[in-house]
């Protein structure tokens, strides 16, 4: 499937209520975390996020981080050439002061400590293990998360007189 169909059938299911097929809720079920297998450096991987009206995964908490570990664990059993994923860390601005993409507090941290700090690997990729520093170029699948709305209540008190 091309880019360009794949994020328009992407952006349509997004505008449902609960996650689309294939995407799967957070842990407190805010957002829904969709890995796109289409190969992407970082910068063009965080446009496509935020054509479908979402970001790279920020991951808050050990609970999203298994989540997506999982999921891509689960898309490499059908595709075994997947290596790593983008989510939306990086350290473009100030090397080593590592933020996410869309925002949020960097106040959990997944990375591989036996991994030394490389000069230049400023954008964070993750596989079913530890976050890796990666060189932002490199092309590979990516995690968008998009806000999840919650169905409305049908039997909620009504306007109708």
């Amino acid at each position: 499937m091309k880019l360009p169909t794949f994020l328009l059938l992407l952006f349509s299911l997004s505008l449902a209520q609960e996650c689309p097929s294939g995407a799967i809720p957070n842990s407190d079920s805010t957002k829904c975390f969709h890995l796109i297998p289409t190969k992407a450096d970082f910068v063009v991987a965080d446009q496509t996020c935020r054509l479908i009206g979402g970001n790279l995964a920020s991951i808050g908490n050990s609970a999203d981080n298994n989540l997506i570990q999982n999921m891509f664990f689960q898309w490499k059993l059908v595709d075994e050439s997947l290596t790593r994923a983008w989510i939306g860390g990086n350290n473009l601005l100030t090397y080593g002061d590592w933020k996410w993409t869309d925002g949020e507090l960097f106040d959990y941290v997944g990375f591989d400590s036996r991994k030394p700090k490389i000069l230049g690997f400023n954008c964070l990729s993750i596989e079913a293990g530890p976050w890796m520093p990666t060189e932002c170029f490199k092309k590979q699948p990516f995690v968008c998360s998009t806000k999840l709305q919650k169905p409305a209540n049908c039997s909620a008190s009504s306007s109708h007189q």
